[in-house]
């Protein structure tokens, strides 16, 4: 179906899920355009970051927090929809949730890793963005940050993978 993907999910009694995948192209000069912004604060400069969680809280909160140290956003709820953002847009770090509902983070980094999304993307810098400690490194998260997430721990991070001094 020229490059799209549909999924239907359905069970008696339990209503019906329908998923519509259409590839959309970004122009390299979107990364200009204003990112998300969480109470009108908006960046349209600096490193640019990727939250995956499937809770929205939880992206606002971490979307406020890295836009106080220069970053613009984007947030997915869905892994699936991490990967396709990964592939359109060169981000300088993604923070990913472990635990969503159609795939793991660690599913996820993994297939990033073994360059799913090619050899160069491979590469992104990777946090794991999780409740609880957890097992990380051997996935191939170059960092790990808890919830909930505090500025001392959020800046640790950034200047560990270096992106202190692209803000």
């Amino acid at each position: 179906f020229d490059g799209r993907h549909y999924l239907v999910d359905s069970g008696s009694g339990k209503g019906a899920r329908f998923t519509v995948r259409v590839p959309i192209k970004r122009d390299k000069r979107e990364r200009l355009k204003p990112r998300v912004t969480i109470d009108g604060d908006s960046s349209d400069s600096g490193p640019l970051a990727l939250v995956v969680d499937d809770d929205e809280a939880n992206c606002a909160v971490m979307i406020r927090m890295l836009q106080k140290y220069g970053f613009s956003c984007d947030s997915v709820h869905f892994a699936s929809d991490a990967l396709d953002s990964i592939r359109d847009c060169d981000y300088d770090v993604v923070f990913m949730d472990l635990h969503m509902p159609d795939r793991t983070g660690f599913d996820t980094t993994t297939a990033i890793r073994n360059g799913e999304l090619g050899e160069r993307k491979s590469h992104i810098r990777i946090v794991a963005f999780t409740l609880m400690r957890e097992r990380t490194v051997d996935v191939g998260f170059d960092e790990l940050l808890l919830k909930p997430v505090t500025f001392r721990e959020l800046e640790r991070v950034l200047s560990t993978l270096h992106l202190m001094e692209l803000a």
